[in-house]
C-alpha cells in the first residue's frame, strides 16, 4: 500500500505548484517517489506471473518524471500533480501495449491496461489485427470477466466518426477499428491506495487486461517478424 504521506505530498503539490515550494519540500519528494517505485516494484512481482514479458522491470524504470514538458502548454505549472508508472514488455518509452498506473489524488488515481492513442502507423497495425481476427479481438473484450472489470475498452473522444479508409466499413468490427485507443480502466479511491491488499487488487484488475495486451503486441510482434 501507499503511505499516506505520499498521497499527502501530491495533494499540497497541486495547491503549492511552484519551483521555490517544490525545492523546500524535495525531501518528501523524493520519500514519496520511493514509496512509489516500492509500490511499483510489488505490482510488478505479482503481475509478472500473469505476463512473464514484464519480469525485468523495476518500479523505478516504470516510474514517469513528475517535471512536467511546459514547452507547448498554456499551462507553465513545473510539476505534474500526479504519479504513475507504465509497465510493459518493451519499457515505458516503447509504442507496446501494457499496463498503467496513474495516483493522483481526490478520486483521480485510475489502473489501465491495453495501448493509448498510438502513433498512426502502430494504430493501423492494430486495427488490422483486430479486421483479421476479430474473433479473437471480440472474445477478449466482450468476455464478461473484462467487462466487469472495465466496462468498455473504448476511451470517451479517441474515437472518429467514419471507419478509416482502407477499411471495410461493412465489417462487423467497424465499430472498434473507429477507436484511437483500446484499453479499460478503473478508478481507484485514495482510500484505495492506503489499504492493506491494494497491491493484489491492482494486480487482479490489470491481468485481466493481459489478454487484450497480448492481442495488441501480436499485432506489432508479427509485423516484425514479418508474418
Amino acid at each position: 500500500m501507499l503511505q499516506k504521506a505520499t498521497i499527502d505530498f501530491l495533494l499540497e503539490l497541486h495547491d503549492n505548484n511552484t519551483r521555490d515550494w517544490f525545492d523546500a519540500n524535495r525531501k518528501r519528494y523524493q520519500i514519496a517517489k520511493t514509496d512509489v517505485e516500492k509500490f511499483a516494484d510489488a505490482i510488478i512481482n505479482q503481475l509478472s506471473h500473469h505476463d512473464n514479458s514484464l519480469a525485468m522491470l523495476t518500479g523505478k524504470s516504470c516510474l514517469f518524471r513528475i517535471n512536467r514538458d511546459v514547452r507547448f502548454s498554456n499551462d507553465k505549472s513545473p510539476y505534474k500533480t500526479n504519479m504513475g508508472f507504465w509497465m510493459n514488455k518493451g519499457g515505458k518509452k516503447s509504442p507496446n501495449a501494457g499496463y498503467y498506473v496513474h495516483i493522483e489524488p481526490n478520486g483521480k488515481s485510475f489502473l489501465a491496461g491495453g495501448i493509448y492513442m498510438p502513433m498512426p502507423p502502430d494504430l493501423k497495425k492494430v486495427r488490422t489485427e483486430i479486421l483479421y481476427d476479430f474473433d479473437t479481438f471480440k472474445g477478449i473484450v466482450e468476455d464478461h470477466t473484462f467487462l466487469a472489470q472495465f466496462k468498455t475498452v473504448a476511451v470517451e473522444g479517441h474515437k472518429t466518426s467514419r471507419v478509416p479508409q482502407g477499411f471495410d466499413s461493412a465489417h462487423p468490427s467497424a465499430e472498434y477499428l473507429k477507436l484511437k485507443s483500446f484499453i479499460g480502466s478503473t478508478p481507484l479511491s485514495d482510500t484505495d491506495l492506503m489499504q492493506e491488499g491494494i497491491v493484489a487488487q491492482i494486480v487482479k484488475g490489470l491481468s485481466v487486461a493481459s489478454s487484450l495486451v497480448h492481442f495488441v503486441n501480436r499485432a506489432f510482434d508479427e509485423v516484425e517478424e514479418g508474418i
